[in-house]
């Protein structure tokens, strides 16, 4: 990010002593994301995110959109008037499908002796910023998948089995529900468990539904419940032991828990919590996301209801707990949750909570080398681009079909004209062209240096 290029981009139209996108009118909630970097007087580049946003992050590998993602979280999660004016505080959960955010609780210090964050010192010198507040950041990691050189101060994160459904056992243990019997039997033997209640074949005794269930309460169902032993209207014993040995198969893994990690303990006001995916199974990676997606939906969707039967007259505001604030949900390499072109359990779970979040006070930012390989349903709903350096024609293709507003008529750098896909090859290191359809056109922008530690470097 020691580029400094300027790019002259006709017409010039932001005029005043700083550029700020993302509402129509200008709201309380604003964080601080670069400069202008079209010729001019240098205006500072702020977001508005007063309202709720889908934002779409997209470069090739090493361009900058993991740091821009970053830049955002910490924006957020921090108490540093210099990069952020928010009076709403939100919660902000990333999932970090590579492994480099945890470094977002660590400020940076001379005392630190890697170049990159000497070089991150020396620019955040020249930008004028400070790092005496710091980043509020709690790390979580799924319980089982840590390792000895995990990073200091990681919590377990433990999924509750019971917010699983049975397309979620389904998915996770490569069944079908319809077609397979196992996968008929797991979903008549789920409705037992949860709903029904059942029958010991043998000891007679009646089992009530229990729904905060837990996989022993599903295998002993599947291998002793009256109806499906019966020899005529049951199932198989092979079947049956099966679906058994398969459900058994992760109750090695201690993520998978009858009482799992509080949501009030993920998501808290002006904290960023990181859950680190880097070393979970992409199965298990995409349940933990479906589960997570379900879950905040739901719990904001009945604060919102709430806040509405308040704003009426028909609750009392002391009547009502918020057991979570506004939410940013973040993404890094969404495409590995939700792709385009492979069937997983968090695609259609995160395009509704797309869909009908932004009603509830969630947001969403993703990043993706490739816009054409993220399910492009969400795509179609981002309202927001932050595009850095692409070099592939079919992604260049993608982000003009999904452009928010005008490009600039012309751009030229050093006196020489750029046509749009020539200037998003050329955009260096932590430049970026940004789109948004309250803005007049799309516009370039430097994204200022992180005031917590970037962990995307090689070491």
């Amino acid at each position: 990010m020691s580029v400094d290029i300027t790019f002259d981009a006709i017409p010039k139209v932001f005029l005043k002593k700083r550029v700020v996108f993302g509402s129509e009118r200008k709201g309380k909630d604003l964080v601080f994301l670069g400069r202008l970097a079209e010729r001019g007087i240098g205006q500072d580049v702020w977001f508005d995110v007063s309202n709720e946003h889908v934002v779409a992050i997209i470069g090739k590998r090493g361009s900058g959109k993991s740091y821009t993602l970053g830049v955002l979280a910490e924006a957020l999660s921090s108490d540093n008037s210099q990069i952020s004016s928010i009076e709403t505080k939100r919660a902000v959960l990333l999932l970090d499908t590579l492994g480099i955010f945890w470094t977002s609780k660590y400020t940076p210090t001379p005392k630190m002796k890697h170049e990159n964050i000497r070089e991150q010192l020396s620019i955040l010198k020249e930008w004028g910023l400070s790092t005496k507040a710091r980043v509020n950041v709690q790390v979580f990691i799924p319980a089982g998948f840590e390792t000895e050189n995990a990073p200091e101060g990681t919590e377990k994160f433990y999924l509750d089995v019971s917010e699983m459904n049975p397309s979620d056992w389904a998915f996770l243990l490569g069944i079908d529900l319809f077609r397979d019997a196992m996968g008929i039997l797991l979903n008549v033997a789920f409705v037992k468990v949860t709903a029904e209640g059942w029958t010991h074949d043998e000891m007679e005794k009646n089992f009530a539904p229990v729904p905060q269930y837990g996989i022993d309460d599903l295998t002993n169902c599947i291998i002793h419940d009256k109806e499906l032993c019966s020899p005529t209207l049951g199932f198989d014993i092979r079947t049956r032991r099966a679906l058994v040995s398969k459900l058994n198969s992760f109750m090695k893994y201690p993520v998978f828990a009858k009482t799992g990690t509080k949501m009030s303990e993920i998501l808290k006001p002006n904290v960023l919590t990181v859950l680190l995916l880097s070393n979970v199974p992409d199965e298990i990676r995409c349940v933990i996301s479906s589960v997570l997606f379900r879950k905040i939906l739901s719990i904001r969707r009945e604060v919102s209801l709430l806040k509405k039967r308040i704003a009426v007259g028909e609750l009392k505001k002391e009547h009502v707990k918020e057991e979570i604030p506004r939410v940013w949900l973040m993404i890094d390499e969404a495409q590995n949750i939700s792709p385009a072109e492979a069937a997983t359990i968090s695609s259609p779970t995160l395009v509704k909570l797309v869909r009908e979040g932004r009603n509830f006070g969630i947001s969403l930012a993703v990043t993706t080398q490739q816009p054409t390989a993220l399910d492009q349903r969400i795509m179609a709903q981002v309202d927001t681009l932050i595009i850095h350096k692409l070099t592939v024609k079919r992604d260049l293709d993608s982000v003009l079909s999904n452009s928010k507003t005008q490009p600039p008529e012309k751009v030229y750098l050093a006196s020489k004209e750029l046509s749009y896909p020539t200037l998003i090859r050329k955009l260096p290191v932590g430049y970026a062209m940004i789109s948004n359809s309250e803005t007049s056109r799309e516009f370039i922008a430097r994204i200022r240096p992180r005031v917590s530690v970037h962990g995307g470097f090689e070491a």
